[in-house]
């Protein structure tokens, strides 16, 4: 999903913990994590949104990797932040 709004300008949105997590494993940068009244995090991820939807697809169609130790790191990262806040 793409939000566009003055506050979060061209920022990716997703829910999705173990994709956002390949994400920054490929590169991308985490611009903001917000959490809802039910605590459900949501993640706004900065970078090119052809670029994301393409990444999108491979991760889903299982055609791309990424180091498992970085990964293992980058969801630890990720849990951290949001329960921290």
């Amino acid at each position: 999903m793409k939000i566009t709004t003055s506050i979060k300008p061209s920022l990716y949105a997703s829910r999705d913990l173990a994709f956002v997590a390949y994400l920054l494993c490929r590169g991308y940068q985490l611009a903001d994590l917000v959490k809802d009244e039910n605590s459900r995090a949501e993640f706004f991820i900065s970078g090119a949104f052809e670029k994301i939807e393409e990444d999108k697809n491979l991760f889903w169609n299982c055609q791309t990797s990424v180091d498992a130790q970085t990964y293992f790191n980058t969801l630890r990262r990720l849990k951290n932040q949001m329960y921290a806040s």
